[in-house]
This record gives structure tokens, C-alpha cells and sequence, in this order.
């Protein structure tokens, strides 16, 4: 889930892309970087706990229902 200040920092990153090409060098602050890797990594975290889970209920079930 991404809290207000996450969003504050998207949007400033997002007013980047009307300023400068996709290959040009905006100023951009390294905290805001930082902030978007973190968001990423927390993200693939809760991914990666999502489909062990529903890996481990997918087992459950063909036990369950016989199928092997």
C-alpha cells in the first residue's frame, strides 16, 4: 500500500516526464529514488509471500481433493 508521502515523491517524478525526453537527465533527488526502490522491493516482498501462499493452498487442495 503506498502512503501519502510515496505518492507525494511519484508525483514529482511524474512532472519529470512532461520536462524532459525519455533519454534526457532531469535533477531528480536521491531520496525519491530510494523512496521508489524501496516501494519496489516491499512490493515483489508481498508477491513473493502471495504466491508461496497460494502455492501451499494449491497442494492443500490436490490433498485434499486426491489428486496428487
Amino acid at each position: 500500500m503506498i502512503d501519502d508521502f510515496e505518492r507525494a515523491a511519484i508525483k514529482r517524478l511524474r512532472e519529470f516526464e512532461s520536462d524532459h525526453d525519455p533519454d534526457g537527465w532531469p535533477a531528480i533527488q536521491m531520496q525519491d529514488i530510494t523512496l521508489l526502490l524501496n516501494i519496489i522491493e516491499r512490493e515483489q516482498a508481498i508477491s513473493t509471500d502471495r504466491k508461496s501462499r497460494i502455492r501451499q493452498l494449491q497442494s492443500e487442495i490436490r490433498e485434499k481433493s486426491g489428486f496428487f
